[in-house]
């Protein structure tokens, strides 16, 4: 029985009590530790590493176009690398799909290799570390290294996706620039017929050419409200302000020349800008190298049996622990002097080992007990009986008689009453043969007598 407060030597007392539910805990754990060890297939990991550089286009393309991309670039990667365009063209590489799959056996199998694969930046650099798990190392390695491959194709794809955009665009634009100087340059013809005499200022109207292409370089960087943009549109005022001085026609004219003069600037940046763009897309360098090829494992990575059974001892001795708490928690029988002494609140002064003896009244050991009550059916006689109940007597260097004589020792330098009962809850459990073998010895003591009462 336990107090509700328990103290160290509680616990000892316990872990001692109920050491074979910790022992068969531990053994239980650990044979499952074993078992599981034998019976899991052995797994292979496989590395590759791939380099990622932001290279710039032969003219300087990335410089001109800006992209905002918040967040970490390199954790951004090892995502993509698990991404479905990279591990589907995996799967394509590999020859697990092709192109009249399904897409819900595509799904799955994009999905049974996404959960083979793990990615990792290497520490502080730019270098991603690409891990393939499977029960066969040359799997293991193929598969590591395709998706290397396939995230360096599906890097130059992006690549030259972004160059093919910049290339659309320009082109358009130089579609309807060439209308609007079309345009133009057909209004001016008209014009110079009926207005044959234009005198400008050409200092003016050279300035407000080259103030409008600047004007049109700026809107493409800066916003209207820009203090720069806002400087030139105000000097472009000035010098058109100067001009009011001739007619409508005359300031339609010099209008259209400017805008043809500026367009014509504008048309030639475009097409340096096309051929540019040109060249990027032709280009077939992609921004990621393969550092380290996977190599063929040579030994399985879950291989570390000794780590599992010690794990599985200590969590078998944990929940045997446990186990041994609860079940001392539930038991409310008395099976130790602890806890009678626990139970009663007072102090045992002793235990008698039990008494066995040959016809020669010799001590006989558990084993041969056994085999007499067992085999040989013996019984005990009047002589025997006798023996047992006085053994401080016949044999007072006996583990018993010593067992006998420090109870008779506690109960003489113990302060409780000198007035003994001895009882028990019923019959043939060892009252006489106390009371006798005390006797024995108190006959050497003075003021010492003893009457067998018993009662039923």
């Amino acid at each position: 029985m336990v107090k509700y407060e328990l103290n160290l030597r509680d616990y000892l007392r316990i872990i001692r009590k109920r050491q074979f539910v910790i022992i068969f805990s531990s053994v239980i754990f650990t044979l499952g530790a074993l078992f599981y060890i034998s019976s899991r297939p052995p797994l292979y990991e496989a590395n590759a590493t791939v380099k990622i550089e932001e290279r710039k286009s032969i003219a300087g393309l990335l410089t001109e176009i800006v992209a905002f991309s918040p967040g970490d670039i390199m954790e951004t990667q090892t995502k993509v690398i698990k991404g479905f365009p990279v591990i589907k063209r995996t799967a394509l590489r590999m020859g697990l799909i092709d192109e009249n799959t399904p897409p819900e056996k595509v799904y799955a199998v994009v999905g049974n290799l996404q959960s083979k694969i793990d990615t990792k930046q290497v520490g502080n650099t730019n270098i991603i570390k690409i891990t393939a798990v499977s029960s066969d190392a040359s799997s293991a390695v193929k598969l590591a290294n395709a998706v290397a491959a396939s995230y360096i194709e599906e890097n130059l794809l992006e690549k030259n996706k972004q160059a093919r955009t910049s290339r659309k665009f320009i082109e358009d634009q130089l579609a309807s620039l060439e209308k609007r100087m079309h345009t133009a340059e057909d209004k001016i013809k008209v014009m110079s017929k009926d207005i044959k005499n234009i005198n400008i200022a050409p200092d003016v109207q050279d300035k407000l050419t080259q103030l409008t292409f600047e004007l049109a370089s700026l809107s493409q960087k800066y916003t209207p409200k820009h203090p720069k943009v806002m400087q030139l549109k105000e000097q472009i005022k000035q010098l058109e302000s100067q001009l009011r001085g001739f007619s409508g026609k005359e300031l339609d004219y010099a209008r259209l020349q400017r805008e043809i003069e500026v367009n014509k600037k504008i048309y030639a940046m475009l097409r340096q800008k096309l051929e540019e763009v040109r060249i990027t897309e032709a280009e077939k360098v992609p921004d990621v190298s393969v550092v380290d090829p996977a190599l063929l494992p040579t030994a399985p990575v879950n291989a570390q049996s000794k780590i599992t059974v010690f794990t599985g001892s200590i969590l078998g001795i944990i929940v045997g622990m446990v186990l041994a708490f609860v079940a001392e928690s539930l038991d409310t029988s008395m099976g130790t002097i602890e806890d009678v002494e626990s139970a009663l609140g007072i102090s045992v002064l002793g235990v008698v080992p039990s008494v066995t003896h040959d016809k020669e009244h010799k001590p006989v050991g558990f084993i041969e007990k056994l085999k007499r009550d067992l085999i040989f059916k013996h019984r005990k006689d009047e002589k025997e009986t006798n023996y047992i109940r006085l053994i401080s007597h016949y044999n007072p260097t006996s583990p018993v008689a010593e067992a006998f004589r420090s109870i008779k020792t506690n109960i003489m330098v113990s302060r409780m009453r000198k007035t003994i009962i001895i009882t028990s809850a019923g019959p043939q459990e060892g009252k006489t043969t106390i009371f006798m073998n005390l006797g024995a010895f108190g006959r050497y003591s003075a003021g010492c007598g003893g009457y067998n009462a018993g009662q039923r």
